[in-house]
């Protein structure tokens, strides 16, 4: 059996789907820390701009010794304004 080379290695990579891991497909969130005990994170498409209904975003609390995550919308899609996070509805 005749050992691998790269260039086979590199041929194959035509021939399967390409998967991005979650880090490689979305950019860095934006965080607003507002209290030692309350952040907001967004997440949007690189360009978005922060009033377009396009950001996924979370609020972070802790209480005591547990943080809790909830989601704006109780969802985690992309359809919310990062402008308006504090006035959203959020939940688990």
């Amino acid at each position: 059996m005749e050992p691998t080379r790269d260039k086979d290695i590199i041929d194959d990579l035509d021939k399967y789907p390409r998967v991005a891991t979650l880090t490689e497909s979305q950019p860095a969130p934006i965080v607003d820390e507002v209290s030692n005990v309350l952040s907001y994170v967004g997440y949007a498409p690189l360009g978005t701009k922060v009033t377009e209904a396009k950001w996924k975003v979370l609020r972070v609390s802790k209480t005591g010794n547990v943080t809790t995550t909830e989601y704006a919308g109780g969802l985690m899609l992309y359809n919310q304004i990062w402008n308006d996070r504090a006035t959203l509805t959020y939940t688990r």
